[in-house]
C-alpha cells in the first residue's frame, strides 16, 4: 500500500494558507464596506427568529458572538474555527471573498468537541 503524497499534502497546505490570506485582506482598507453582525446563542439556539444573515462580497465582516455556554464554532466555506466563552463574546472579523450560503455549525459544546454538526445559522453573501 503506497504511504501518503507529498505533493497532495504540499496542495494542500498551500491552499489553506492562500484562503486564510485572503480571508483577511482588506481588513484596514477605509474604502471597504463593514458590516457587523450580532449573534446570541442561548440553550444551543440562536435567539429570535432570523437564522439567516445576507453580507456582500468584498464587505469587511465582524460577527460578534455571544452564547450562554462555551461553544466551537465553525464557518464553513471559509474554513474559520473559533471559541465563545459566556465570560467572553467572540469578535470574528473577516473579508467575505466567496459568494454563497454558508452554514455556520457548533462542532461542540463545553469542553467535548463533536465529530458532528449542529448548523445554528446561515451566512450569505451575495455578489456585489
Amino acid at each position: 500500500m503506497p504511504g501518503p503524497n507529498p505533493l497532495l499534502f504540499v496542495f494542500y497546505v498551500s491552499m489553506m494558507v492562500i484562503a486564510t490570506t485572503h480571508a483577511n485582506d482588506n481588513l484596514d482598507d477605509p474604502d471597504v464596506n463593514r458590516t457587523t453582525v450580532e449573534i446570541t446563542i442561548e440553550h444551543r439556539k440562536i435567539k429570535g427568529d432570523k437564522n439567516v444573515f445576507r453580507v456582500y462580497q468584498g464587505e469587511h465582516i465582524e460577527l460578534l458572538v455571544v452564547s450562554d455556554e462555551t461553544v466551537s464554532l465553525h464557518i464553513h466555506g471559509y474554513d474559520i474555527e473559533f471559541k465563545v466563552d459566556p465570560e467572553e463574546p467572540a469578535s470574528v472579523p473577516f473579508t467575505a471573498y466567496a459568494t454563497g450560503r454558508f452554514p455556520v455549525s457548533s462542532h461542540g459544546w463545553g469542553d467535548q468537541h463533536e465529530h458532528g454538526h449542529q448548523t445554528l445559522f446561515y451566512l450569505e453573501v451575495y455578489p456585489q
